[in-house]
């Protein structure tokens, strides 16, 4: 279940932000690691020189 820096459980209204973060982080890495300018096409689309590379899902299972 994802939690916040203090260990607190987040709320589930939040979790819809979750394949948005995974794509900035997955756009920091490309930049960091792979020298790729890499950007976010809402919401969840990972875009280098303007073609799609990555698309992020996240489902929430029981």
């Amino acid at each position: 279940r994802p939690h916040n820096r203090a260990g607190m459980p987040l709320p589930t209204q939040s979790y819809g932000w979750c394949s948005l973060i995974a794509a900035l982080a997955l756009v920091e890495a490309l930049g960091d690691h792979a020298r790729l300018e890499a950007a976010v096409k809402w919401p969840n689309d990972v875009l280098v020189n303007g073609r799609k590379i990555s698309g992020i899902l996240a489902q929430m299972v029981t």
